[in-house]
C-alpha cells in the first residue's frame, strides 16, 4: 500500500500530496513524512531532539490540519524538522486523542539540503475521510 503519492494538476502555484493509512495514527504519520520530505531530505535528519504534541477533537480533519501546521511553526519558530513520528490514538465516546511524539533535530545548512519553503496547509480542496479499510488525506500546501 502507498504510504502518500504528490499530485499535478490539483494547483497552480503550490504543492498537493495524498496519503494513505491502515489507521489513523499512520495516515498523521505519512502525510507529516510527505510534508517534512518536500521541505528537508528526511533521511539526513537524525532523531536528537524529542517534542510531544496532543490533539482533542471531534474531527479528524481539523486535528490533521493542526498538526501539520505546528509542524510547520516549529520549522519556522525553532528551525526544527522531525524525522520520526510515534502516534497513538485514541477514541472516547465522540472524541478523538492524536498524541503525537516526534524525533528530529535543529536545522544544519552544511548538513540538511532544503526544499520548499512551505508556508502553510490549506483548505483548497482539503479532504480527510474513512474509507473501506482506511483512511486518505488530500492535503494543498501554500509554498
Amino acid at each position: 500500500m502507498d504510504k502518500f503519492k504528490f499530485l499535478e494538476n490539483i494547483t497552480e502555484a503550490d504543492y498537493a500530496f495524498e496519503a494513505f493509512g491502515k489507521t489513523l495514527a499512520e495516515l498523521f504519520e505519512n502525510c507529516a513524512l510527505a510534508m517534512t520530505g518536500l521541505m528537508i531530505d528526511v533521511a539526513t535528519i537524525e532523531p536528537k531532539i524529542k517534542k510531544e504534541l496532543v490533539f482533542r477533537g471531534e474531527q479528524p480533519e481539523k486535528l490533521l490540519f493542526d498538526f501539520l501546521q505546528e509542524l510547520i511553526y516549529f520549522k519556522d519558530a525553532e528551525v526544527l524538522f522531525f524525522c520520526q513520528f510515534h502516534i497513538i490514538e485514541k477514541k472516547i465516546e465522540d472524541e478523538y486523542e492524536i498524541k503525537i511524539v516526534m524525533e528530529g533535530e535543529e536545522t544544519n545548512l552544511e548538513k540538511h539540503k532544503l526544499g520548499v519553503d512551505v508556508k502553510a496547509v490549506t483548505y483548497h480542496k482539503y479532504e480527510v475521510k474513512r474509507e473501506k479499510d482506511r483512511w486518505r488525506a488530500q492535503i494543498v500546501l501554500d509554498v
